[in-house]
């Protein structure tokens, strides 16, 4: 899964959180992501991955933007996942925090608060993340989004 992890800021602007991998996963900008353990429900592997990667509790909402896709897996990374296949799904979140300090795990070496503008350019090489923050951003209050916890 990958969730946009994201604050309001003075006058209500949007900063969405940015990581990046240490260089032993490749060194670039992602949203949270990880996979779902065997025996555990989506939500709750989301609330587990953004507390391992960010130290953050809990959300004020956490939402499912109605979001999936798919790429291929690295050759060097094949044999880390149970399936496989070499090929993740993932299912892309909204995570709404007040947290402005990040606990990074040992999978990052860096974080960024955002502007919307700015998350679309750190993230140009992958549209599935830009695609997932124009989700979020484009509905924050919107109660129809199906809220998960």
């Amino acid at each position: 899964m990958s969730v946009i992890v994201f604050r309001k800021a003075a006058y209500g602007n949007l900063l969405v959180l940015a990581l990046l991998r240490s260089e032993k996963w490749d060194g670039f900008w992602q949203p949270v992501t990880g996979g779902v353990l065997r025996g555990e429900d989506i939500e709750d592997a989301v609330l587990r991955e953004v507390r391992e990667e960010t130290g953050v509790p809990g959300p004020l909402r956490l939402f499912d933007i109605n979001y999936e896709y798919s790429f291929s897996v690295p050759d060097k990374y094949q044999g880390l996942y149970d399936d496989n296949t070499g090929i993740i799904t993932e299912h892309a979140f909204g995570y709404e925090t007040d947290v402005e300090d990040i606990a990074l795990s040992d999978e990052h070496t860096e974080y960024r608060w955002l502007t919307p503008p700015e998350a679309l350019e750190l993230f140009y090489e992958n549209p599935e993340y830009q695609e997932s923050v124009r989700r979020v951003i484009r509905y924050p209050d919107d109660d129809s989004i199906k809220m998960t916890r």
